[in-house]
């Protein structure tokens, strides 16, 4: 842990780095860099100023400075060499100093245009960046836009090669340097292929590439071999994913994952690709109960609301229309690691995107009997789908639905009607990818309404 709140021009682990130095190997966690002042500083968690070279680091934590300067997730400014590093900061500036308003301060502006230079991963960059990548949320608001960069941005020339940032984490979709990828895009490979192709670099100047990076599973931001598979601890002791790997939408389920076990037990139990998923709420090694969380603004230290869940499974939250363009994460009290919560979803929308393709149904949905299992067609093949999620609606106009929780140990892609459905139609949704990192939604129709089955003569 790295605690800095100074008014100094440069501001860090190192406050510069001089030109033919190299920082190698270092690892900041939970690093929190901070200022009221509003000169030009130059402020990243690792290095204010850097001339030299910064070769496999990163940070998480946040880091705020001035409404002038530069201000960046792991450097503030650098006109020497980033290579094969990445910061999960969050970063913003702030005009003067916090304004006191009824019930508490207003949230600090970010980077204001013209004037402070704001990056995930460098504030201002005239120098290269190579083979990095950066998910830290970079604010934006309450002045107009231009100074916050999804990467890094630019003081005077410079290049960022093969180098991303998390469009859904930072909130930016542009950027000086870097290349925009979503959250799935940049989790996607699992080793040098596709956009890490050009990754496995020669690092020290001895023979071959030095193969630095560990890509994980498919779920997984790329950490460094160096720091041990800990990229998750790094962020906290658990994770969040949804089900459509988007921004959340009302009434479609958001489920939390502990980093190394799905805590909702997905299996591949039928081909092609159909999951089932549980409700028990066990992780690999705990029980504790998820306890979900609200905020205007995404902010790591910023005011977040505890939810009522209203669900049987922990892990699982129903955003409702009072979730509408505000962030979610979900925490994990007194587990076995510590108390944690998971990186903050996207803002949640109202409504879905267009069905793209129709689901049909295979049996038992002319007029679904309680007690008869609906069971859903297979799509054709794809690369990645999510659990099948089930609707119960009073009309067959889509009007009345309920997110029906999934059922302990059954099949996603079969529902078995029960009394409370008598009357009601159903019909059942999933997401899809192709692998390029776009979920796109499947629907079926509506089943007839449900009715009782006939006694047995």
């Amino acid at each position: 842990f790295l605690y800095v709140n100074r008014t100094d021009s440069y501001m860090g682990l190192f406050a510069r780095l001089a030109s033919g130095k190299e920082i190698r190997n270092v690892g900041l966690k939970h690093a929190r860099i901070t200022t009221t002042s509003n000169n030009a500083e130059q402020i990243g968690a690792l290095v204010g100023r850097s001339y030299g070279t910064v070769t496999k680091s990163y940070a998480t934590g946040s880091v705020r400075g001035g409404a002038s300067g530069a201000v960046g997730g792991l450097v503030g400014r650098s006109t020497g060499a980033v290579r094969a590093s990445y910061s999960l900061a969050a970063v913003s500036a702030v005009q003067n100093s916090l304004r006191p308003i009824p019930g508490g301060f207003d949230r600090p502006p970010s980077c204001a245009q013209g004037q402070a230079r704001c990056g995930g991963l460098v504030g201002a960059n005239s120098g290269t960046i190579t083979a990095s990548w950066s998910a830290g949320r970079v604010t934006i608001q309450n002045v107009a836009t231009g100074g916050e960069h999804g990467l890094a941005g630019t003081w005077g020339s410079g290049s960022a090669t093969n180098s991303y940032w998390d469009t859904q984490a930072a909130g930016l979709a542009s950027s000086n340097q870097g290349t925009g990828q979503t959250t799935r895009a940049l989790q996607r490979p699992t080793g040098y292929t596709g956009i890490y192709a050009n990754w496995n670099l020669n690092l020290d100047g001895q023979t071959g590439n030095d193969d630095p990076w560990d890509f994980g599973t498919v779920r997984e931001y790329p950490a460094l071999k160096y720091a041990g598979r800990n990229l998750n601890a790094q962020r906290g002791p658990s994770r969040i994913a949804a089900d459509h790997w988007g921004a959340p939408v009302v009434g479609e389920p958001v489920v939390a994952y502990y980093y190394s076990n799905d805590i909702s037990s997905r299996a591949d139990l039928a081909s092609p690709n159909q999951y089932s998923t549980t409700c028990d709420g066990r992780g690999a090694w705990d029980k504790k109960l998820w306890v979900w969380q609200r905020s205007s603004h995404g902010r790591a230290d910023g005011a977040w609301t505890d939810l009522t869940n209203g669900h049987p499974c922990s892990f699982i939250y129903l955003p409702v229309t009072a979730d509408v363009n505000n962030y979610l994460r979900a925490c994990v009290p007194r587990w076995l690691y510590g108390n944690g919560c998971t990186h903050h979803t996207a803002p949640v929308l109202a409504s879905s995107a267009a069905t793209a393709v129709t689901a049909t149904f295979a049996s038992g949905n002319t007029a679904p009997q309680v007690g008869t299992a609906v069971t859903v067609s297979p799509l054709p093949s794809h690369s990645d789908r999510t659990p099948w999620r089930w609707q119960r609606c009073s009309a067959n106009d889509g009007t009345g639905c309920t997110v029906l929780p999934p059922v302990d140990a059954s099949p996603s892609w079969s529902y078995t009607p029960v009394a409370a459905d008598v009357g009601n139609y159903l019909r059942a949704f999933v997401y899809y990818s192709d692998g390029s990192g776009t979920w796109t939604r499947a629907a079926t129709a509506f089943t007839g309404a449900a009715v009782v089955a006939a006694p047995s003569s």
